[in-house]
């Protein structure tokens, strides 16, 4: 709802929103949604990632951002929990992958 909020400029005024999505488009977790986007597709996003339970073996990873597709920007959120985080970030690359392809494949005909 954030991500959208900005997008829309329904918050904030257009400029600061603008502002704000650009600094959310500073790449700071590049095995996230982003590895799953060609190169040059700008994402603006935020991940998070956390550990739980009695012994901290319960990890999160989650990714979400809008993707500026060329013909139909999405948001996109991604969560994941398991025992290795570095278990994580490929699922997530591979669900951004997959998603990605398929509005690609959707705006062809448009």
């Amino acid at each position: 709802m954030f991500l959208r909020v900005l997008y829309n400029a329904s918050y904030l005024n257009k400029e600061m929103s603008e502002r704000a999505l650009e600094y959310l488009a500073v790449e700071e977790f590049p095995f996230g949604i982003a590895s799953g986007i060609p190169v040059g597709v700008t994402v603006a996003g935020k991940f998070g990632e956390k550990e739980s339970g009695p012994n901290l073996q319960v990890k999160s990873l989650h990714d979400y951002g809008i993707v500026y597709h060329a013909k139909q920007p999405y948001l996109i959120c991604i969560m994941t929990e398991g025992d290795n985080f570095y278990n994580l970030a490929p699922i997530i690359h591979e669900i951004s992958r997959t998603v990605y392809e398929e509005v690609e494949n959707q705006t062809r005909s448009q």
